[in-house]
């Protein structure tokens, strides 16, 4: 029986290694090309909620960054990676579910944006902390990104 216990451990404990290595790796790739002070807000272990015009519907954990011109993420599995122009957001609300889907504990952050001049999109994100935050850091940063200089 302690046999199996240990086994049981170890198992855990490496796959926790193995969840906080690719939160790391993502947060850094998902950065990697952006200046330090280019970065606004950063949430390595954010939880991506899916878009509504994705035929494959993925969810599953992600790095996001928003920085000076985009919002961009990157999941931690399949490494896919997405960039929105922050001139393409036309709202960032606070949602209880997307897709039929709904976070453990807090709200989502819903971001809607034109993918071309046709066609919206919206998708979805759980975050750690402060969500509000977010949504004001976003509507402020697309809003002083679609102002004229």
């Amino acid at each position: 029986m302690w046999i199996a216990i240990a086994v049981a451990l170890s198992l855990f404990v490496f796959l926790v290694v193995i969840a906080v290595r690719a939160a790391n790796r993502a947060a850094f790739e998902v950065r990697a090309d952006l200046r330090a002070e280019d970065v606004r807000r950063i949430e390595p272990k954010a939880e991506y909620f899916g878009s509504e015009l994705a035929t494959k519907k993925t969810h599953g954990n992600c790095a996001l960054v928003l920085s000076q011109t985009e919002l961009r993420f990157q999941l931690w599995a399949t490494r896919q990676r997405r960039d929105i122009p922050l001139t393409k957001i036309v709202g960032v609300a606070e949602v209880a579910e997307h897709l039929g889907r709904a976070p453990k504990a807090g709200p989502l952050i819903a971001v809607s944006y034109h993918v071309d001049a046709t066609r919206q999109d919206v998708i979805a994100f759980a975050v750690n902390g402060d969500h509000e935050a977010w949504i004001a850091d976003i509507n402020a940063a697309s809003q002083a990104a679609s102002s004229p200089l």
